[in-house]
């Protein structure tokens, strides 16, 4: 079963990795892609807590159960686990990307250093196969499976199968974390 990736506005990090599945991955001129690399972040809310007179109590069986927590400091030791879990995640994402682009590891290390990359840049080093619309990825599949003009896409959807949290939303909500890219046209000007 042939696979084609579409990439619209942003497919960078999960979004890039699930896309080595792909026979093909289009991208739209506009998509900013790529950010190989893994993080891992929290917040150490533990002085916001003090200052407001919050106490946090933890009940654990397992010395490191509470790991990573977020109402106090993280530990050296907890640093050092961490840093072993991203290292062992990056080799993975390299590799898998690596095997998916078909790529060599050399290749493949010169651009897993986290960055974005546009549309353009991410054709030149190999990262995306071409640009163009999801009509192009379309057709493409189509033309990897081998049917005809005529085949239909068909989209299934669950009647309310999906209710987004406040986790999916909080972009929206908070106005976007990263930079957002806004074209404004100038149709009087001529542009």
């Amino acid at each position: 079963m042939p696979v084609v990736a579409c990439f619209m506005s942003l497919a960078a990090s999960g979004g890039y990795y699930v896309a080595q599945a792909a026979d093909e991955i289009i991208a739209h001129p506009t998509t900013l892609t790529g950010s190989i690399g893994v993080v891992a972040m929290k917040l150490n809310v533990k002085g916001l807590m003090d200052k407001v007179g919050v106490e946090e109590d933890t009940v654990k069986a397992g010395r490191w159960k509470d790991f990573w927590s977020p109402f106090r400091p993280a530990t050296e030791e907890e640093k050092l686990m961490m840093q072993a879990i991203i290292d062992d995640f990056y080799r993975r994402f390299v590799m898998v990307v690596e095997q998916g682009r078909n790529l060599t590891r050399k290749e493949v290390r010169q651009v897993a250093d986290g960055r974005i990359f546009t549309a353009d840049q991410a054709r030149d080093l190999k990262l995306v196969d071409r640009l163009g619309y999801l009509e192009d990825a379309l057709e493409a599949a189509r033309d990897r499976a081998g049917l005809t003009e005529a085949a239909k896409v068909v989209i299934y959807h669950r009647p309310d199968s999906y209710r987004p949290t406040i986790y999916a939303r909080a972009p929206e909500l908070l106005g976007g974390l990263g930079p957002q890219f806004l074209y404004i046209w100038g149709w009087e000007q001529g542009f």
